[in-house]
């Protein structure tokens, strides 16, 4: 027979495990990601460089590798995309933008996002398949998309549907 105090020690318990469940979730942080991110954790860690998204294709600022950058979009009604986002976005209240990175050599390459919005990377006007991509909410960077990209190419990336005025981005080679 369970006696009064075995019985609040009980549920005392299980309320315990029912309020440390979710904190477990929360400090899970990247272990939702299959690769090791800690280049990708390490420069969101730091100071991002700060850049106007373009507009238009012809006003793009130019990104490089290895390094985090925090673009201030615009609303993405405003913005001339090259091509339709590879998933349907909102329009209304979201923000887009554009910008090049440049490839400094062949190989597979992460761009790495701190909020939720869509990325397209296009070379000469078309939408290039991405190898992979991953989530892992909670964590910064909250997702990471991989490409396999030839060196010296300039890559034209779109961001479309950002409920946020300012995202951060940073593309670096995948290890």
């Amino acid at each position: 027979m369970m006696n009064r105090r075995n019985l609040l020690s009980g549920a005392f318990a299980l309320l315990a495990g029912v309020a440390v469940a979710p904190l477990a979730r929360a400090t899970e942080g990247c272990g939702g990601f299959r690769w090791n991110v800690d280049a990708e954790m390490a420069l969101f860690q730091g100071p991002a460089i700060p850049l106007a998204a373009g507009r238009e294709p012809s006003a793009v600022p130019l990104l490089e590798a290895g390094r985090l950058y925090e673009l201030a979009l615009a609303p993405q009604g405003d913005v001339a995309l090259v091509s339709p986002p590879g998933k349907p976005m909102p329009v209304d209240g979201t923000h887009a933008g554009m910008v090049r990175l440049r490839v400094p050599a062949t190989g597979r390459y992460r761009i790495a996002q701190d909020q939720h919005f869509w990325v397209d990377a296009l070379q000469g006007g078309k939408l290039l398949p991405a190898l992979d991509f991953q989530r892992s909410v909670g964590c910064t960077p909250q997702k990471i998309v991989i490409y396999e990209l030839a060196a010296g190419t300039d890559l034209l990336v779109q961001l479309s549907g950002s409920p946020q005025a300012v995202v951060r981005l940073s593309l670096t080679p995948a290890t």
